[in-house]
């Protein structure tokens, strides 16, 4: 799976992170990454490939991308890298357990939601209604995470809520095969424009590394978009206080 058998040269072994890439690569891997213990791996639709080079890189230019006709894939076999990474929150079995916010320096808070976003996050217009709207959510099998970024959102102005849609049990038909649900889904909702213009702003002023077609979306539509400059943030926190409960 890897270049060659034998010694990788990594860059990150993930004991700390002090980048903006190690931060986004981070989130993203905690939203759609796996690590068995003995293997972490990652993999994305053939339009992200340039993303998933960003990210590999961040261990190391010589493990070799897989593909196929729909997707690149990384994966790296070091169970030192396993265990520095289950520190930093990317547990096995992730979707069954709990996830909660890595300890990062405030300033890389915003490059691990937004890898976390790009992983696990959705930005759609939606032309049935009249006029059109821009909607955008983050999902999880579990709630914790959720409402730990609401409490950062919430203190920048960004209005969200989250609801849990009751999945357990229901039939899903994804392109090629039928699935059954054995979870519910959390989503954090952000549906306000002026909202929806302040998480742009928070998730890429100044970032360098993002999946592009998500971020087009955001660019392409910003006349959906309705940005209020002021913020209270005196108001937003206090109300942040009472909305840590689903």
């Amino acid at each position: 799976m890897l270049s060659r058998t034998g010694c990788i040269k990594y860059n990150w072994d993930a004991i700390t992170v002090t980048t903006e890439a190690q931060a986004y690569t981070l989130g993203f891997l905690m939203a759609d990454g796996y690590n068995t213990g003995a293997q972490v791996g990652l993999k994305v639709k053939t339009s992200d490939l340039e993303t998933l080079k960003r990210m590999k890189n961040c261990f190391s230019d010589e493990i070799k991308l897989q593909s196929n006709s729909q997707y690149y894939s990384f994966v790296i076999s070091s169970t030192v890298i396993c265990n520095n990474l289950r520190k930093l929150g990317i547990i096995e079995h992730k979707s069954y357990r709990e996830k909660s916010l890595p300890n990062l320096n405030s300033d890389l808070i915003r490059h691990f939601i937004r890898g976390y976003f790009d992983g696990d996050g959705t930005v759609f217009v939606c032309n049935s209604t009249n006029p059109k709207l821009l909607k955008c959510y983050i999902c999880s099998s579990t709630s914790n995470i959720l409402r730990q970024f609401q409490q950062i959102f919430l203190t920048k102005g960004i209005d969200c809520a989250i609801n849990i849609e009751n999945r357990t049990g229901k039939e899903y038909i994804f392109s090629t095969y039928a699935s059954i649900a054995t979870m519910n889904m959390f989503r954090l909702f952000i549906r306000r424009k002026c909202a929806l213009e302040r998480f742009y702003h928070y998730l890429y002023d100044d970032a360098t590394i993002y999946l592009e077609r998500k971020h087009k979306i955001f660019t392409d539509n910003m006349s959906l978009l309705t940005y209020c400059k002021h913020v209270n943030t005196e108001l937003t926190s206090q109300i942040a206080k009472g909305c840590e409960e689903v």
